[in-house]
Parts: C-alpha cells; sequence; structure tokens
C-alpha cells in the first residue's frame, strides 16, 4: 500500500495537471492581492478576515485534485492494471484518499503562501491582530477535516461516476444545491428535516466563515463547541464515505 501511494505521489508530481493546478490558483491570489492594493483598499488583517470567509472554496478545490487522481485514471483505463497487480481493492480506495489528502495539502501550503505572503509584503504586517491571526488559524485546522470529509464524498463519486464532466456536475451538485433543496422541503414537509441541514459539510463550514463582530467593532473569536462539532462531523463524513467507497469499489466492475 505504501508503494502504490509513493507511486501515485511520483505519479501526479510528474504531470503538468498538478502544477498547472497550483500554479493558476496562486496567481490569481497573487493578483488579487496586487488588485486590492493598487485600489489602496486592504491590508493583511483584511486578508485574513476574507479567508476566513472563503473556507467554503477548498471544497470544490479538492473536487479537481480528486479528478486528477480518480478521474484520469477511470478515463484512461490504466486502473484495471492496479487491480491486477493484486492489490486489495479497500487498500486502493484508501490510497486514493490518502494521496488526495497529501496533493491538496501541499497546494494549499503553496496557495495560502502566495495569498498571505504577498499579502504581507505588499501592505506589511503593521497593525494586525495576533488575536485575529490565532483565530484564523483556529478556523483553518477545524475547516480540514471537513475538507477530508468532502475528499471522501468526492472520493466515492469518482468511483461511480465515469465521465470527469458528469463527476464534476454531479460533485458541485452535491454541496451547492443539496443545502437550499433541504432548506425548501423543511418548508414543505417537516422542520426536522433541518436535522439533517445542520450536519452537512457545507454547514458546517458556514459556521466557521462566519464572522461577528463585537460592540468594539473587532472580530469575535470562533467558539470551542464550533470548532469541535465541525471536527467531528468532518470524522464521520470521512470514515462513513471511505467504507462506502471501499463497498462500492469492491463490487465494481472495472473495465
Amino acid at each position: 500500500m505504501l508503494n502504490y501511494i509513493r507511486a501515485e505521489l511520483y505519479r501526479n508530481f510528474n504531470r503538468l495537471y498538478f502544477w498547472n493546478f497550483a500554479g493558476i490558483t496562486s496567481i490569481l491570489a497573487l493578483v488579487f492581492n496586487i488588485l486590492m492594493k493598487s485600489v489602496d483598499s486592504g491590508n493583511l488583517s483584511m486578508l485574513l478576515q476574507m479567508g476566513i470567509g472563503m473556507l467554503n472554496v477548498p471544497i470544490f478545490l479538492v473536487g479537481i485534485v480528486i479528478d486528477m487522481v480518480i478521474g484520469e485514471e477511470i478515463k484512461n483505463l490504466t486502473l484495471k492494471n492496479v487491480v491486477s497487480f493484486g492489490l486489495p481493492r479497500r487498500k486502493i480506495v484508501l490510497s486514493k484518499i490518502i494521496v488526495t489528502v497529501i496533493l491538496s495539502f501541499i497546494a494549499a501550503v503553496i496557495i495560502l503562501t502566495f495569498y498571505l505572503g504577498s499579502g504581507a509584503i505588499l501592505f506589511g504586517v503593521e497593525g494586525v491582530s495576533l488575536a485575529l491571526f490565532k483565530d484564523f488559524l483556529l478556523r483553518l485546522l477545524a475547516a480540514i477535516p471537513l475538507w477530508i470529509g468532502a475528499i471522501s464524498v468526492g472520493t466515492l463519486m469518482g468511483f461511480i461516476f465515469k465521465n470527469n464532466t458528469i463527476f464534476a456536475f454531479a460533485y458541485a451538485f452535491m454541496f451547492v444545491s443539496i443545502s437550499s433543496m433541504l432548506k425548501v422541503l423543511s418548508f414543505f414537509i417537516s422542520d426536522k428535516i433541518m436535522y439533517i441541514h445542520n450536519v452537512l459539510i457545507t454547514t458546517k463550514i458556514k459556521t466557521l466563515s462566519a464572522l461577528t463582530m463585537t460592540p468594539a467593532n473587532s472580530i469575535q473569536a470562533i467558539t470551542t463547541d464550533s470548532l469541535i462539532s465541525a471536527v467531528v462531523i468532518g470524522v464521520i463524513y470521512t470514515v462513513v464515505f471511505s467504507i462506502l467507497s471501499i463497498l462500492h469499489f469492491s463490487k465494481k466492475e472495472v473495465k
């Protein structure tokens, strides 16, 4: 399994797909900061606040990495080679999830370095609240299990949908529309449906992204309960959908 993980990392590191993804996203972050500087309407504290408000964005970025790790191999019909080598299918699934997490983490470090690094260079670090920076890091760390949960959900969908375009639409629909649909159903059918809505990955990330202003016009730190809830929900999604992916792939005919 470790050899397969190393082989998958090597395969993706030596493709332009990954580096184009990380590079283009990083350049967009840099361009955004330059535009903010050009109109003199930003500072590093504001960038941290905007980063908190965009914690949902990585959900869709990891969808690209999932397609990179799983979709391309299914499309090119090379996954059958791995199966024919005798590697247990559960290990293939777990390896895919681990590789996706590692690649996503590396891409995130690169993108955040460009985003915050260029922000610090352009705007300076004077006046940045240490409390705000700590709060940003706490929210970021709490969001990681939720993003890994999204990777597990996407992995199952990646094995189900062979077509990359269909996978992309289904994945986006899952994380964009399900929340709104549940709200509508709860209004017309039963408000108990909101219990499901409240444990969605997107709902938990929305909680982490919410900024509350104190009477002193400063950002109120995220509560411990919200952080713990986000971590627990993320772990549950990861475990449940990893198991579902293993069960599905174990019965799937690989051509």
